[in-house]
């Protein structure tokens, strides 16, 4: 398997060339990215393994809570690069018989646990480039056969809004799903506008 593996000393070294080679502003780059190689990799082991086992994963995939863009992004656009990243890691390795059997949750960390999830346009614009990343990767078929679902403060009143969104194929209702009445809401307001 062609898994990417990042060892702790290929980390220093990588560190140890950039402090010697970059300013102050190209430095905070080069340390983002080092963070998220760290922890993307063991997610990408998680996923080879899972599917090894024959399990067919929900990968989590949204911009950081601290991400600057995120906080402008209730009103616009999320950070592609950010989710880019990501998608680069988390599937390195993977086939694409074993990327259609998977579900994706666009979960961007700023719209967990708020009152309001991001705007429809936000989460349009990031299930939308999940999908065109995948079929850009791996074609028209894998793109259209994963699962795309939002999650991140999801409550009645925005189902609908989200539901129109065109890669919007589900939602996931963690926190508001824990008070059964609420998740039963949920799940009727899905159901009457799903159902044809």
């Amino acid at each position: 398997m062609d898994t990417m593996q990042t060892t702790d000393e290929q980390v220093r070294q990588l560190i140890r060339q950039a402090e010697e080679h970059m300013d102050r502003e190209e430095w905070d780059e080069v340390a983002e990215l080092c963070y998220q190689v760290l922890a993307l990799d063991p997610v990408n082991r998680k996923v080879n393994l899972a599917l090894d086992a024959g399990l067919a994963p929900i990968l989590l995939i949204g911009e950081a809570r601290n991400d600057q863009a995120l906080l402008a992004a209730r009103l616009g656009s999320p950070k592609s690069d950010a989710l880019k990243r990501q998608l680069e890691h988390v599937l390195a390795g993977c086939q694409a018989e074993q990327v259609e059997r998977m579900a994706f949750v666009y979960e961007p960390e700023g719209a967990i646990g708020v009152t309001a999830p991001a705007s429809p346009e936000h989460v349009a614009a990031g299930c939308g480039f999940i999908r065109n990343w995948l079929r850009g990767r791996w074609g028209d078929a894998v793109a259209e056969s994963v699962r795309i679902i939002y999650g991140g403060s999801v409550v009645p009143e925005y189902i609908a809004d989200l539901l129109a969104c065109p890669d919007v194929e589900g939602l996931g209702a963690t926190r508001r799903g824990r008070d059964a009445a609420t998740f039963a809401e949920i799940v009727r307001l899905i159901a009457r506008i799903r159902t044809p």
